[in-house]
This record gives structure tokens, sequence and C-alpha cells, in this order.
């Protein structure tokens, strides 16, 4: 059963899902405020590498961890924007040992290091869902 059979005709889903961001920059800024606006979806961590204590600029601070442990242990999908592609795939390659679902917005790091995780588990693009045209019977 794929995912969008598995869906078709719910109205809301079972529980909250939570989101674990990896980076803090505009990207990650940008997605935590979208998130608040997700009745079904909440941040629940979202990892830096600098300095916590210091990121006054960033939206939801109470999120911040430095721990790649604790993110993985409070998330249910791990969104990755860091633009690192080394760190990137250090992080990734835990949560898929967590067998955490991956999203990733770094496309560098989709063409540099994801065919490796294509078979480890499931890890996606972030990007607009295009609308395909089928012709004939899917009969």
């Amino acid at each position: 059963m794929g995912v969008d059979a598995g869906l078709r005709g719910r109205t809301t889903l079972d529980r909250v899902s939570r989101v674990g961001i990896v980076g803090t920059g505009f990207i990650a800024k940008g997605l935590v405020m979208a998130l608040e606006e997700q009745p079904d979806l909440t941040v629940s961590c979202v990892l830096t590498r600098t300095n916590a204590v210091e990121r006054a600029d960033f939206p939801r601070h109470d999120l911040l961890t430095c721990s790649v442990d604790e993110l993985i242990s409070n998330t249910d999908v791990l969104v990755e924007c860091s633009g690192d592609v080394i760190h990137a795939t250090a992080v990734i390659d835990q949560a898929m040992e967590a067998s955490v679902p991956v999203v990733t917005m770094d496309a560098e790091m989709q063409v540099t290091t994801g065919s490796y995780f294509a078979r480890r588990g499931f890890i996606t693009k972030a990007g607009r869902r295009r609308s395909t045209r089928l012709s004939g019977s899917l009969a």
C-alpha cells in the first residue's frame, strides 16, 4: 500500500508528528515559523553546531540542541537544511540507523551522497509536487 492510498479519505492524522530540523540558517528559521501554523506537525528539536545560548536570533531558541542523539530520539521525520554536505551526511546516516525518514532541502547533498542512502531507508528531497497526467486506463 502506498502512502497516498493509506492516507486517502483521512481528514486528520492520528497524532501530531514530531519534526526534527538540522540547521539554523535562513531556511531552517522559515521552516520553524511555517510549521508553527500546522496543527498536525510540531518542531521537536533543531540541531545546531553553534552555541545555542548565543542564538537569540532563532525563532524558537528553546528547541535548539547540539546533540544528534537528542534530535533523533525526539523526531518522527527529519528535515535536513544545514547547507553542509559532510555534516548532513553524518546526521542522516545516524537517522537512517534509527529508521527515521529524511527530507533534505539540500540539492548538493542529494547529488553528492544521496544515492548512498537510497536503499537504507526513506529519503526524499523537498520541492513542489508536480501533477502528472497519465493517458490510457489505469485498470
